[in-house]
């Protein structure tokens, strides 16, 4: 039987991102994928105009139907949540999920992408209630994969900061999972002119190196 996983993020018309890109590679290996928009938006933010259709008045029946029908997940994957309702939404669901499937013994994983900011600042529209609303949010999932500028606006250490050390990567990492229990893979941290995927799970600290290609017009890479 193949393992179902609840997809919820933006659904994006023009441009592979969010959902367009996440249901494929996922079902290609081998998942069953639901997909949960939380909002239609005309095409990616790098065209300069955008149209975005909010969809929270749907996603609270949807999610009714679903249990009711019972339908079962293995693993929720949470992108981008357009605002305080959907995060509210998604945090009660996702606990009350969590502590069914702890009563029927069945395994069941949550993971979560910030999507708030980078290269040392937030999005447009985001603000530090968002952070700290998205923070609470990480405590109630298992694995949290913000880029380094999300995790530390998190941690509430080195904000807009671009490069860190690697003493201040590992008290970064320590930082976020202390505040949240989420073991945290932090994406694209710059260390001394080379880049870094963090990993801490509360007990092991990884750093994994990647070669960075300068390449910022290609959108999706997030998703992927």
């Amino acid at each position: 039987m193949h393992k179902r996983v609840m997809a919820v993020s933006d659904q994006v018309g023009f441009g592979k991102v969010a959902l367009s890109a996440q249901v494929p590679i996922l079902t290609a290996m081998g998942f069953e994928v639901f997909s949960l928009p939380t909002c239609y938006v005309s095409n990616t933010f790098d065209y300069g105009k955008v149209s975005i259709l909010d969809t929270t008045e749907v996603m609270e029946p949807t999610l009714k139907t679903w249990s009711e029908l019972d339908f079962e997940f293995d693993a929720i994957s949470l992108g981008y949540l357009l605002n305080k309702a959907q995060l509210e939404l998604m945090g009660t669901f996702i606990e009350a999920y969590r502590m069914e499937r702890l009563s029927e013994a069945k395994p069941f994983i949550c993971l979560m992408d910030p999507i708030m900011g980078d290269n040392g600042e937030l999005y447009k529209g985001n603000t530090i209630e968002r952070v700290d609303i998205v923070r609470d949010m990480a405590s109630k999932v298992d694995i949290l994969t913000p880029n380094v500028t999300e995790a530390s606006f998190l941690a509430k250490r080195y904000e807009g900061r671009q490069q860190v050390s690697f003493a201040e990567a590992e008290d970064l990492a320590h930082r976020l999972y202390d505040l949240t229990g989420a073991t945290c893979v932090i994406t694209s941290a710059v260390i001394e002119e080379r880049g870094y995927i963090i990993i801490y799970d509360g007990a092991q600290y990884h750093l994994h190196p990647y070669e960075h290609v300068p390449a910022n017009k290609i959108a999706g890479t997030g998703d992927v």
